[in-house]
């Protein structure tokens, strides 16, 4: 099992050597995504790995450091199809799985791909799913959702908007925090854990190690993403203070990080950098002093593009999408029938306009 940080800043503005949060999970032959930063399809193609094995997506919530770079990520999985036939044929007939605590985003995804070349046709297809409490997927990783408190409580009628995810596989447990108001909320899923996924965005990294430590919780490891501006001013001084609570089993996430969970040992493979070459460090914003800049792996450039002839796509399997489709009574992990698109986009946002509304 191998866990990638694509990217494991929180909602700031744009920041040196850092994006916003995505991970990405080797286990069983197959890719899965944890949230979806601005910057997930570019890092882990360059990193080298495989998107052409994507079988699920999952987003804790939808604000933009966390969705933001979702509609790239599947345009991204069609135009490696565009690139070479084998490519297109590893994905003929497949199923890409998106889960989202709100499914009227993953529409707005959708017109996004629609209005985007070739109207999104493709060899695959588009499965989203309503994430709520509970299993969520079973087979190759075992997916469980929780709510938090991180959007407040949902009003009368309405669902809950943010999750934190239990994953398991081959053996291992891993919790994945999302962004969380209370240690509270975590602290049931926690035991037995090989390693807890925290952010930092909203609280300091020594305050939760402490909470860990005096709660007793049996864990592997604790590592920190999703930074706040304490470890993104100084990320070695907080680091230091954490460890002194909880010793080397914590670690703080840096774009590039490969995390290798085998056997009895969890090994990490740090810092390779989704570029060529390092550029010049600019000077670190609000006057603060950054993490060192780690070393870089060269790289080949990608290849030139092979245009597939006319005739040679198959079928297009993508489902269509209707914000009315998630009203009341929808299960966790419910799939809906595709849809056949239209050739025309604009007609087709026309037809969804008028019956939905500009929205």
């Amino acid at each position: 099992m191998k866990l990638h940080i694509l990217g494991s800043c929180s909602g700031t503005e744009p920041m040196p050597g850092r994006h916003h949060t995505s991970l990405a999970l080797e286990t069983g032959g197959s890719l899965y995504f944890l949230d979806a930063g601005e910057n997930c399809a570019y890092s882990s193609y360059l990193l080298g790995i495989d998107q052409l094995r994507t079988r699920s997506i999952f987003i804790s919530h939808t604000h933009m450091d966390h969705a933001g770079g979702l509609p790239h990520l599947l345009w991204n999985l069609r135009k490696l199809c565009t690139l070479s036939p084998e490519n297109q044929g590893r994905m003929a007939g497949r199923t890409v799985h998106v889960y989202l605590p709100d499914l009227e985003v993953f529409d707005g995804v959708y017109k996004m791909l629609l209005g985007s070349e070739g109207n999104y046709e493709t060899v695959f297809s588009l499965q989203p799913h309503l994430v709520q409490d509970g299993l969520l997927q079973e087979e190759g990783l075992r997916v469980e959702a929780f709510h938090n408190l991180h959007l407040g409580e949902p009003a009368l009628g309405e669902r809950w908007k943010s999750f934190s995810f239990v994953l398991a596989a081959e053996g291992r447990k891993l919790v994945y925090s999302g962004d969380f108001r209370d240690f509270s909320e975590l602290l049931p899923h926690l035991s037995g854990a090989d390693l807890i996924l925290l952010e930092t965005g909203h609280h300091r990294a020594f305050a939760l190690c402490q909470e860990l430590k005096d709660a007793g919780v049996d864990f592997g490891r604790v590592l920190f993403y999703h930074h706040g501006v304490e470890i993104l001013r100084d990320f070695a001084g907080e680091l230091a203070l954490a460890r002194q609570v909880l010793g080397d089993r914590v670690d703080f996430a840096q774009d590039g990080m490969c995390l290798v969970l085998q056997g009895g040992c969890l090994r990490c493979d740090r810092f390779r950098r989704p570029l060529a070459a390092a550029p010049p460090r600019p000077p670190f914003p609000r006057g603060g002093k950054g993490a060192s800049s780690p070393g870089m792996t060269e790289r080949a450039p990608a290849a030139a593009p092979t245009k597939i002839a006319p005739g040679e796509t198959a079928s297009p399997g993508v489902s269509g999408m209707s914000a009315k489709r998630v009203e009341h009574g929808e299960q966790p992990g419910q799939q809906r029938p595709h849809r056949k698109p239209h050739k025309d986009a604009g007609e087709q946002l026309q037809q969804h306009r008028a019956a939905h509304g500009p929205g």
